[in-house]
């Protein structure tokens, strides 16, 4: 109820006849009937909590607690759902909620192909102060002034709990940031925290930088050069930025199976979820998401791949992996139902180092490197 208390007429409503998610009817018809503006606050704020309710979006939570209030730790952990510690947050610790939703969709993009990093290079001196921060607005201004991204600029900076430096820069006018219909039905621009269009993060320790941008690899270097010059008075030399730590793209190669010789605990592995993204510049497709019912051959979806690829005027060769789900199904004893995992891979992460069990941790390394998706 708290979360809805800045609106008289959701805060007179019956809350305690909705504790059951089945019985929230008079909710739904109570949103229904506020104005446009409001339902479009509402739709907002219950949108950044459902980003935030996953186990990255609470575990940045909980580093913004630890770092703010402490003292509040303990009654947020003895809370049990995650969207009960979301809103949790945001009602108690709305500055931790702010810059966690900030951080939160930082990390998630990092973790994308738009993410790149360049390992550190020696730098002259770090300053985030407001002369140097002008002169990286201006060198952004100057890049993308062809784009018609350029009249407008902001760059704002966090440096996070842990010691490493963020950089949001905001063009206003980028075509992909949020965009809704207002009271008119006229489109309206919304600026969000989460809707900054290039990411710089620096670390000082060893002068590593990684950035977030929907950029091509001649921009990715121009931004790169630019941050040092501006941030650290330093030119460097181009360079190109690291290779991937998951190799994935050999996986749509003909011959490739997912068969785990020596393995002797793995009854089957299959995917589940495909992404994958054009590797040419500029194609209309943004990227093609496969879902796939459990156990189906992985010659099967590579079938079903190729169709939807020529649909788009694509072929395998012109198209890398975003993300690949896999499910490890161990072998069955006796009467018991056989156990199976996940792991969701990126070309930057996998989720793998989450997993609590040590063996199944170690078995799924073993089949990731048996696969080649990470050095033998």
């Amino acid at each position: 109820m708290q979360l809805f208390s800045a609106w008289p007429s959701l805060r007179a409503l019956d809350w305690a006849s909705m504790r059951k998610k089945t019985a929230i009817e008079p909710l739904v018809a109570a949103v229904q009937s506020l104005p446009p503006e409001d339902r479009r606050t509402i739709n907002l704020l219950l949108r950044r909590c459902l980003a935030l309710r996953t186990t990255p979006g609470l575990k940045v939570i909980l580093e913004e607690l630890n770092a703010r209030y402490p003292e509040r730790v303990d009654e947020w952990a003895s809370l049990h759902g995650g969207l009960d510690r979301v809103v949790w947050t945001y009602l108690n610790a709305p500055d931790a909620f702010e810059e966690a939703a900030v951080f939160a969709r930082a990390d998630s993009l990092a973790s994308t192909r738009y993410g790149r990093r360049w390992t550190g290079v020696p730098y002259d001196s770090f300053d985030a102060g407001l002369e140097r921060r002008t002169a990286l607005i201006e060198a952004l201004i100057a890049m993308h002034k062809e784009q018609l991204r350029g009249e407008n600029c902001h760059v704002n900076h966090y440096r996070r709990s842990g010691g490493t430096e963020y950089f949001f820069a905001y063009l206003p006018n980028w075509p992909e940031n949020f965009d809704v219909f207002n009271h008119n039905g006229q489109l309206e621009h919304i600026d969000l925290a989460t809707a900054f269009s290039i990411l710089f993060v620096f670390e000082k320790s060893g002068g590593a930088l990684e950035i977030v941008a929907q950029a091509d690899h001649a921009t990715l270097v121009a931004l790169r050069r630019a941050f040092y010059a501006a941030i650290t008075n330093t030119d460097v030399p181009d360079a190109d930025p690291d290779k991937p730590a998951f190799a994935l793209d050999h996986l749509l190669t003909d011959g490739f199976t997912f068969a785990a010789p020596g393995v002797a605990d793995l009854d089957s592995a299959t995917v589940e979820r495909l992404l994958v993204f054009p590797v040419l510049d500029g194609h209309e497709v943004q990227g093609l998401q496969l879902r796939i019912k459990r156990g189906t051959p992985w010659a099967s979806t590579l079938q079903r791949l190729d169709a939807m690829l020529a649909s788009n005027g694509l072929t395998r060769n012109q198209v890398t992996i975003g993300e690949v789900r896999v499910r490890l199904t161990l072998v069955a004893h006796g009467n018991k139902r056989a156990r199976s995992f996940l792991i969701n891979i990126t070309p930057k992460a996998s989720d793998l180092k989450s997993q609590d069990d040590d063996d199944l941790r170690a078995l799924g390394d073993r089949c990731l490197r048996l696969w080649e998706i990470i050095d033998a």
